[in-house]
């Protein structure tokens, strides 16, 4: 027989097998698998862009003296809202002293403040000198504005001086002190006055203690159960 009757003579020796088709079902399968995934990826990057709002665009700072900086700040509140520049001033962070004497009296100083072109009273206070922490600082103020040496310090918080306007912050002590070191001499300018509590309250009630970071010092104190004030 020959090899073309032989084909013939068995058909399935004539069968081609098909090719392969893509598993369509397969990839359909994966893909509404993964759409889920897809969608709370979308989900958290819409989101993400959303609360970077507000954002600063731009930030210059224009340095006017060794203590002082004026800050531009150019910031878009919402997507495609416009931008708008503020402004802010940009100096050292403080420390506000309200010390407690052994006889429970509390040292103020009174010394005149050419920004308000005005005497004041206030808590023996100062700037955070590089590389001194604030607890030192609130130390040595003290004792070189009003003679009295640290006992026990107690830190009342770290705190915004004014939002819109300054960026520094405000480190806030309840200081127990030990007695006035002999012969002591205020800086120049500087004059210590000693009160009682009761004496501090009529003064503010009067409006001659009246720095808002003071007020707050002694606020803090009072909340943190340091300083008793009469009602």
């Amino acid at each position: 027989m020959s090899q073309i009757e032989n084909d013939r003579a068995d058909p399935a020796a004539a069968v081609v097998a098909p090719a392969k088709t893509p598993d369509r079902l397969g990839a359909r399968s994966v893909l509404w698998t993964l759409l889920p995934i897809l969608g709370v990826w979308l989900a958290l990057l819409i989101v993400g862009y959303a609360i970077s709002f507000p954002r600063i665009t731009s930030r210059t700072t224009t340095k006017i003296s060794p203590w002082v900086a004026l800050v531009a700040r150019e910031v878009e509140f919402s997507p495609g809202a416009g931008r708008e520049i503020y402004h802010s001033v940009m100096t050292f962070d403080y420390v506000v002293v309200l010390a407690v004497t052994p006889d429970g009296r509390v040292p103020l100083v009174r010394q005149y403040r050419p920004a308000v072109e005005d005497f004041t009273l206030e808590f023996p206070a100062g700037i955070i000198d590089a590389g001194e922490d604030a607890a030192t600082t609130a130390c040595r103020e003290l004792l070189e504005e009003t003679g009295f040496p640290a006992r026990k310090v107690y830190p009342l918080g770290v705190n915004k001086t004014d939002a819109g306007r300054l960026s520094n912050r405000v480190h806030s002590y309840l200081i127990e002190t030990a007695a006035q070191i002999p012969d002591f001499k205020p800086e120049e300018g500087v004059i210590t006055r000693l009160v009682t509590p009761s004496e501090l309250v009529d003064l503010v009630l009067r409006g001659e203690f009246d720095a808002q970071t003071d007020l707050g010092t002694l606020l803090l104190a009072n909340i943190h159960g340091y300083l008793k004030l009469p009602s």
